[in-house]
Order: structure tokens, then C-alpha cells, then sequence
């Protein structure tokens, strides 16, 4: 594997915590809009009453890409329907661009990253042209 480590974590590391605060905050207001938007103004007879829990599981079925089981009527609901499966559309595409970046971009581990840790490692030596400003500038660090 080119990425990150070969884990379980592999596919939740690509999401950091902005990107799970930002799904959970959709779930939440994907099913509180679709709850809201059916007890206000029932004018229509719709087929099954969009309350909370079934709010929330139209929320769930849009955030994992399913079809949802039911369908409103009112067009306040409908474009809060419509909204959610275009939200999880973004967050979808957003996770994929973002596990493929993470799988396919190679991540090597340095035993060093700057002068002075190069310098602590017994096992690696610095090498310089003697007499060239780097060599004396090594020198009067070690003294």
C-alpha cells in the first residue's frame, strides 16, 4: 500500500475531525429540516408522516448513498430531499478524492529532517568538501 498504514484505520483516515463534524451536523439537520418542513403547513395527505425517526432514516439513507424508502410530497420537503442526496453526493466524491489521494501518495519516514538530527544519529555522517563554508560551519558546531 502506497499511503498510510495497512491498519484498519486505512479508510477513516483520509476523514479528519472537520469532515466527521461536518457529516454528523448534516445527519442532524438533513432530519430536523425534513421533520420541520412536514409538520409545517400539512395541507397534503401524504402517504407516510415524516416525523423525526423517519426523518432520520431518509438522513441516514442519503449520507450512505442509498435510495430512501419514501418519498415526500410537499415541495418544501421535497427540495430539503433533493438537498440531501446532493450533500451526500459532495461528501462522497470529497471522501473518494480524498482516500485515493491518501492510498496512492507514498509517505516515506526519514530518520532525520533537519541539521540537528542528522547530526544526533550516530549511524549517518555528514559529508563536505574540506575548506568550503559548510564544513567549517559543521566544525565550529561540534566545538
Amino acid at each position: 500500500m502506497a499511503g498510510g498504514g495497512d491498519g484498519w484505520t486505512t479508510f477513516i483516515n483520509p476523514f479528519e475531525n472537520a469532515m466527521w463534524l461536518c457529516v454528523a451536523l448534516t445527519y442532524i439537520l438533513v432530519a430536523s429540516l425534513l421533520a420541520m418542513t412536514y409538520h409545517f403547513g400539512q395541507y397534503l395527505i401524504e402517504d407516510h408522516q415524516f416525523d423525526l425517526r423517519l426523518s432520520s432514516l431518509v438522513s441516514v439513507h442519503s449520507l450512505f448513498m442509498q435510495g430512501a424508502p419514501y418519498e415526500p410530497k410537499k415541495m418544501s420537503s421535497r427540495i430539503v430531499f433533493l438537498c440531501a442526496f446532493i450533500t451526500a453526493v459532495v461528501l462522497y466524491a470529497s471522501y473518494s478524492a480524498c482516500l485515493t489521494s491518501f492510498l496512492a501518495v507514498k509517505r516515506d519516514k526519514y530518520p532525520f529532517w533537519d541539521d540537528e538530527s542528522l547530526m544526533s544519529h550516530n549511524s549517518y555522517k555528514m559529508m563536505s568538501m574540506a575548506g568550503t563554508m559548510v564544513n567549517d560551519i559543521y566544525k565550529v558546531s561540534l566545538n
